[in-house]
């Protein structure tokens, strides 16, 4: 075509591999040459390198595409104005997101577009921008055509002397932070009820522990007493029969036994040790109650003077042991444990250790049975706390925790 006469000259941007293997881009510039007659006779070609070009688009390709990705992803609005409030440009992922349609605001100032005492604020801050570096962050609300909507606003310097606004909806995350607060708020509550009624109910039950204990005490123990010595009395009046002998000394026997479990039993619903005579006292009796009847070898120790421990601790800390001697005796499958209670700065610390099979804790929080929520709900009310370490095959340490009152 340029033979031709068709076209004077043309050019094109053409890449070439240079010999250590990088790209060469150029720029190729071809003009025909004509004699007097009109004919060519040759070319004139320029060349010239645009590599440090073609990588500088290419760059601000990526930039720009980038940053594109960016904004799109943002949920944010952009405002672009100059420090005496006029809109110079804005970005908003959707247009629908605007307080008002573009060619209502841009090229307007703030004092005509926004309510005035927002605008005030506005220019206020960015009155701010002057003397500081720091941010500016804006909340406000406006009231809109579906309802009232809450934004945030973050105002900066911009070079140029201008101001750039980024304004966020925050009204879904408001709202949502409003409904968890109420929610969290409902939760603790209940809690608190439940953390009430368990302690209403644990001090029930300690009433109907007593209640039962004296009955057990007061009467059927008597009557249990009375009906051994009327064995007595029997086996006196038929030593002359031998042959009674055996039956009478088997109800001596039981009736015996049974006494021993009522009183045992009476000790365990309301021990009149604990009350009259301290946590320590309780204890030992407990543990050598308990060493007879499970036939585990229990060591208890003492670090601690029950004058110091309140009732009201000395009784859950004593009920917190008679559940872990208990789970110790039913699951562990230890034949060796310990019993300890010390005080460590204004806390009761009562520990209770096994070397049986252990168990997951997680499981057996999670589980069906109540042992472990019973001692949990048990201490909360006096401020302690329990923790529990456990391996299978090695054994299980229970601790708890009562803050003294000063």
């Amino acid at each position: 075509r340029l033979i031709r006469g068709d076209i004077r000259s043309f050019d094109f941007e053409k890449r070439y591999i240079h010999k250590e293997g990088h790209s060469v881009w150029v720029y190729i510039n071809s003009t025909v040459v004509e004699d007097d007659r009109g004919k060519p006779v040759h070319f004139l070609t320029y060349i010239r390198d645009i590599t440090a070009k073609k990588i500088a688009d290419q760059s601000f390709f990526e930039i720009n595409t980038r940053n594109q990705a960016i904004l799109r992803a943002l949920p944010d609005m952009m405002f672009l104005q100059s420090r005496d409030g006029l809109y110079l440009d804005f970005y908003a992922r959707d247009q629908n997101m605007l307080l008002l349609p573009p060619e209502s605001f841009v090229g307007k100032n703030l004092n005509d577009v926004l309510p005035p005492d927002l605008a005030k604020k506005v220019m206020a801050c960015m009155a701010r921008l002057d003397d500081s570096d720091e941010i500016q962050i804006l909340e406000y609300s406006l009231e809109l055509s579906g309802g009232k909507r809450e934004y945030e606003a973050r105002i900066v310097a911009a070079e140029g002397n201008k101001a750039l606004s980024i304004v966020r909806d925050v009204t879904d995350a408001r709202r949502a932070s409003e409904a968890a607060r109420i929610s969290e708020e409902k939760l603790l509550l209940s809690n608190e009820q439940i953390r009430r009624l368990a302690t209403q109910l644990m001090t029930a039950q300690e009433s109907e522990r007593r209640r039962i204990s004296l009955l057990l005490h007061d009467d059927v123990g008597q009557n249990v007493a009375a009906l051994g010595l009327s064995l007595s009395r029997l086996k006196r009046r038929l030593s002359s029969l031998p042959e009674f002998e055996p039956d009478l000394e088997f109800l001596a026997t039981q009736t015996k036994a049974l006494t021993t479990q009522i009183r045992r039993l009476s000790h365990q619903l309301h021990p009149e040790a604990l009350e009259h005579l301290g946590l320590v006292a309780a204890l030992e009796s407990h543990v050598a109650d308990y060493c007879q009847v499970e036939q585990i070898d229990l060591e208890f120790k003492a670090e601690v003077g029950s004058e110091s421990v309140p009732f009201d601790v000395s009784l859950c800390l004593y009920r917190i042991a008679l559940e872990a001697l208990r789970n110790v005796a039913q699951h562990s499958g230890a034949k060796r444990g310990a019993l300890l209670l010390k005080e460590e700065d204004d806390v009761i610390v009562l520990e209770v250790g096994d070397a049986g099979h252990g168990f997951d804790v997680v499981k057996a929080r999670h589980g069906s049975g109540i042992g472990l929520l019973s001692i949990e709900e048990r201490i909360k009310p006096l401020g302690g706390t329990v923790e529990i370490r456990s391996n299978p095959q090695i054994g299980t340490l229970l601790i708890a925790r009562v803050p003294l009152p000063r």
